[in-house]
């Protein structure tokens, strides 16, 4: 039998094949000990072959992230896509590659994966926050989903976003107004400003996209006792039709706390609905408020 044997250069003509070998390289664990022989792949001529070098680097780990950063400034908006997810995949730990990311907020091929990352990253990414605040006016739809849900991963430094974000809470897109609300509630959670956004909240609960229902509802139950003015609101969502609305108001009743134990009433039938998650939470909420 004859061996054969391909150079790096012959399998340049067939990357395939070197795709093939890869992910071979990859589902074998190597590990960090793998990093020599996949860094050379990240230059080559074939996006392709680019781009599945960056899978396996994230197979290896934290220790790829500095094989990553250089690839941020790839030619190919597809290698500058997946470098930047495969980094955000590494949440705080990639918080070295923040200043490499933040210029990719203006790249219109990686926007939206940049502030996704950046918010993966957390509050090791609060320099990010003046360069994301912009794209809360921004005309896609998407970047300004990511971008406001990037803030509310990011945290009390993010706390100067607030008065931007609460016009997204009548943005004309659903899950933009669902993601204004959520990190509302979400800076709630470490700071005072975001309780100011409770009227603007409120409405919420009765907007037509159930998932915006949801968010506004938990929001408003992170916000605690604070929130007390949307107990009439809330109880009302005792009986929407969407399960996981109801659950969520019947949890945020109870966080609420003794402000709501007029809402006692209306939770007890709860007990007793279809939904297993709606029992739990509504048990739950009915021990909060001393039941």
């Amino acid at each position: 039998m004859k061996a054969y044997f391909m150079t790096r250069s012959t399998l340049k003509l067939i990357p395939i094949v070197l795709l093939t070998m890869m992910q071979i390289l990859g589902s074998a664990g190597v590990g960090r000990s793998g990093i020599p022989e996949l860094v050379p792949l990240l230059k080559d001529q074939n996006e392709s072959v680019r781009s599945t070098a960056i899978d396996e680097l994230a197979k290896i780990g934290e220790s790829a992230i500095p094989y990553l950063i250089p690839l941020l400034k790839d030619k190919s908006a597809r290698v500058r896509r997946n470098a930047v997810m495969t980094l955000g995949s590494f949440r705080e730990s990639a918080k070295p590659a923040v200043p490499y990311l933040i210029p990719l907020l203006k790249d219109k091929n990686a926007r939206v994966q940049a502030a996704g990352a950046l918010g993966l990253i957390g509050k090791s990414a609060k320099s990010a926050t003046p360069y994301l605040i912009p794209l809360l006016k921004d005309q896609d739809k998407w970047v300004r989903s990511q971008a406001v849900s990037a803030l509310g991963l990011i945290g009390e430094s993010a706390e100067s976003a607030i008065p931007d974000i609460i016009p997204l809470l009548k943005d004309k897109d659903g899950m933009v107004r669902s993601n204004a609300a959520r990190t509302l509630g979400l800076l709630g959670l470490v700071g005072e400003s975001a309780k100011y956004a409770i009227p603007d909240i409120i409405p919420l609960l009765r907007d037509p996209d159930g998932l915006v229902r949801v968010n506004a509802a938990n929001a408003l139950g992170l916000m605690g006792k604070s929130a007390k003015s949307a107990i009439p609101d809330l109880i009302l969502l005792l009986r929407d039709p969407d399960d996981l609305v109801r659950a969520i108001a019947a949890e945020a009743l109870g966080w609420i706390g003794g402000s709501a134990k007029y809402a006692i009433p209306n939770l007890i039938p709860l007990l007793r609905d279809p939904n297993d998650l709606v029992r739990a939470l509504a048990s739950e909420a009915l021990k909060r408020l001393g039941y």
